[in-house]
């Protein structure tokens, strides 16, 4: 989604994260790395050219679509890589190296039609054995392992199809299809030959002349310039000096905001999800009645209109408003109501008997009050502003909270370790949207009391067939598992007169549909 500016708005820019947007992360909130300072002998853009694009990379990360780590050099992957399927801007799966496939009617194998004559970076043709090399480094990998832990086997079928069986039904298996295909012999190397419009060399990528879908589709030119720059501060300097011509941005992101007059920005969507989480093992939290209730008494819409930039979209449910699976009605039933939240407490008998503004009878323990500590990530000031107003709200009704903000590694440790009644969290889910990992004991996502059998089982269901996603959400919200607040969006700037007609999709900002038929 693009929008044209005039004024000068105040955003906050991305900083590196362990884990690609459109993945669940191995820990529920990136870490932020340590800044380092910019090479000193960068080549300037060429800024007469209208056309001239150059983008910021990190130069001590890898180029590895399984292995890089910083953001900047991620979002470099989708001009180098492309998968099976791509993310479309409305979230729906787009065959790319893949033209059609067919489904089992268990809904537990599928397969898939390769795109013929397709010329990869080193020249060769892409085989069925790149895929199933590719799939399978990825399977093994910490980005992708838990997104595709449902596959069981990857076969070279017939008609240069690869067949793919699974553990269980999955309607949308082609939204985690996006996973970057490379050469089978180069899958150990540094920058292994992908099938994308451009190739990685140095400081620049250059277009590939024999992309499949030909050179009309290359619309940042014949190469793109790179300019070492991966923490705030330095896209920031580098985005206003014209060192770069495009940055994407989180404007809700870490380390203050920075001003920039731009004519071109766009939206790109996420599945970035901001919630609170529960440690259901805490005294506080036991009640599932009083931390359902919740829900009412959290107004996302003025949380999200005064802190998040106007780039975050207010969530009843866990999930993108934007998504199919996003019932309103359901939504409505567990949105911001106050006296929902007085008629469930008085219904359960949760009651502030001694006047002193915390209630204090729980149905199990008379002497437990709601008193307890919430906890959010250090550097992030959209965070401690929300934070601090989701206290004040609680505290309004009856809930105290000690809000205490830890660094990334004392975060970590404090969830892992339970230290906490509620947690301010954010996590990429993946595309299809499944909540699996906060259940399952396997994923670091799992928290205090959180593995549930029960859930797991619907998520299944919801994987299987997505009507079943409401009945998913009905449960983990009528439980109070957890309450979400927002999915967010991420920002793109573009130097005033370079015209791109840009489509940022989930996962890649340089989306661009498929042009020609196989």
């Amino acid at each position: 989604m693009k929008k044209t500016i005039c004024l000068i708005l105040a955003l906050l820019f991305l900083s590196a994260c362990t884990a690609a947007p459109s993945v669940v992360p191995e820990e529920p909130v990136p870490a932020e790395p340590a800044e380092t300072a910019p090479e000193p002998d960068e080549t300037p853009v060429e800024s007469s050219s209208p056309l001239s694009v150059s983008l910021c990379y990190e130069s001590t990360d890898s180029f590895h679509p399984l292995t890089a780590k910083t953001s900047v050099n991620q979002q470099l992957l989708g001009l180098i890589y492309e998968g099976l399927f791509s993310v479309n801007p409305d979230g729906r799966a787009e065959g790319r190296l893949c033209t059609n496939y067919e489904v089992s009617s268990d809904g537990r194998t599928y397969t898939l039609y390769l795109r013929r004559g397709v010329t990869m970076h080193d020249g060769k043709l892409m085989t069925p054995q790149d895929v199933i090399a590719s799939l399978k480094a990825a399977k093994k990998s910490s980005r992708y392992s838990y997104r595709l832990r449902h596959i069981r086997s990857i076969l070279s079928v017939q008609n240069h199809a690869v067949t793919i069986e699974l553990d269980t039904a999955y309607e949308n298996l082609p939204l985690l299809l996006d996973v970057p295909i490379m050469r089978e012999d180069d899958i150990e190397g540094t920058s292994p030959a992908g099938t994308g419009p451009y190739t990685h060399s140095g400081k620049r990528l250059n277009r590939f002349s024999d992309y499949w879908q030909g050179s009309d589709a290359v619309y940042y030119g014949k190469f793109i310039r790179l300019y070492r720059a991966s923490s705030t501060s330095e896209i920031c300097a580098a985005f206003t000096d014209s060192k770069i011509t495009l940055a994407v941005v989180d404007p809700n992101g870490a380390n203050g905001p920075t001003y920039h007059s731009v004519s071109d920005l766009y939206a790109q969507p996420t599945y970035q999800l901001q919630y609170l989480g529960f440690n259901l093992d805490s005294d506080m939290f036991k009640s599932d009645i009083l931390r359902s209730a919740i829900s009412f008494i959290i107004d996302r819409d003025s949380l999200v209109a005064e802190l998040c930039s106007s780039f975050a979209s207010p969530a009843v449910l866990p999930c993108d408003p934007a998504s199919r699976n996003y019932d309103r009605v359901l939504a409505q039933r567990f949105s911001y109501d106050p006296d929902k939240y007085i008629a469930r407490l008085e219904a359960a008998k949760l009651f502030d008997f001694n006047g002193d503004g915390v209630l204090d009878t729980f149905p199990d323990d008379p002497k437990t009050e709601a008193r307890g500590t919430l906890v959010v990530q250090a550097g992030y000031p959209e965070r401690l502003r929300m934070a601090q107003r989701i206290s004040d709200e609680l505290q309004g009704h009856g809930i105290e909270l000690n809000i205490k903000a830890l660094n990334s590694s004392e975060y970590r440790r404090a969830l892992r370790n339970g230290n906490y009644d509620l947690y301010l969290g954010e996590t990429a889910l993946p595309p299809d949207g499944d909540l699996s990992a906060f259940f399952d004991p396997v994923s670091s996502l799992c928290l205090a009391g959180m593995e549930n059998e029960e859930i797991l089982s619907l998520c299944n269901l919801a994987l299987e067939n997505a009507g079943n996603f409401y009945t998913l959400y009905e449960a983990v919200l009528s439980q109070g598992l957890l309450c979400p607040i927002a999915v967010k969006q991420y920002a793109v700037y573009v130097q005033t007169g370079l015209d791109l007609d840009l489509m940022p999709a989930l996962g890649n900002v340089y989306y661009a549909p498929v042009t020609e038929e196989s």
